[in-house]
């Protein structure tokens, strides 16, 4: 069974499920699009530098990786045409298309930090702390449109809530432990027994946009409550 990571170039994200799936002993492909910094300067802030997964110069002599411009480079689409992916996994990327993903044999995972359909869009974690809810981790399918697709697992997460920077440093390292879980249960069961997944229940979504900051400073003082 083929499996390729997809990700910006240095994706926290997608750095911290290359750690994941390394230590698990998972094969896969690194697909890396553009280039940018190490750092990203909007998690530092917000996770107060306690957040740091390796960096790809740590491991990149252990994976395949594989480097294109961008997601419509040709490229890229002739690789995924050699290759044949059975499924991929989402770790940090632009929008993909319907292309991309139907190359894909099963499809591509998302992994939400959210509760789907009711906590889609951005700042997830923040938005359920907020309306007092645990926070979760949707393990989805990409389809065109924004965490909208079926979902195939939830897991409620257990970050730590020290402060808010320790909650937004833990969440990643925690949806990587899922991850791995749902990777592999994908190998055990192989290709034709692979997971189901059930759509979601479109009246229920809700499309959360960025919290705003006075409910960021409520979210952090309720957080501060929790110790």
């Amino acid at each position: 069974m083929k499996i390729a990571l997809l990700m910006n170039d240095n994706s926290y994200a997608g750095r911290e499920y290359i750690d994941h799936l390394e230590i698990a002993k998972i094969a896969f492909d690194v697909i890396i699009f553009g280039k940018n910094p190490e750092s990203d300067n909007l998690e530092d802030e917000r996770c107060e530098n306690l957040w740091k997964p390796k960096k790809i110069l740590e491991v990149r002599s252990r994976l395949n990786i594989f480097r294109f411009n961008s997601l419509k480079d040709k490229d890229f689409s002739d690789h995924l045409k050699k290759n044949r992916y059975y499924v991929g996994i989402q770790g940090g990327t632009g929008i993909l298309t319907l292309d991309v993903i139907s190359s894909f044999s099963y499809g591509i995972l998302n992994f939400h930090p959210g509760k789907l359909p009711e906590y889609a869009g951005c700042t997830a974690p923040e938005w359920q702390v907020y309306e007092g809810k645990e926070i979760f981790c949707t393990c989805h399918l990409i389809d065109e449109n924004i965490d909208s697709g079926p979902i195939i697992s939830l897991k409620v997460l257990k970050p730590s809530m020290k402060s808010y920077a320790n909650m937004r440093a833990t969440i990643y390292p925690q949806i990587g432990i899922f991850l791995v879980d749902i990777i592999k249960m994908f190998i055990e069961r192989k290709e034709e027994m692979s997971p189901k997944s059930f759509p979601q229940d479109k009246k229920k979504r809700i499309y959360r946009n960025p919290i705003s900051s006075e409910k960021l400073e409520k979210v952090k003082s309720l957080i501060c409550k929790k110790v």
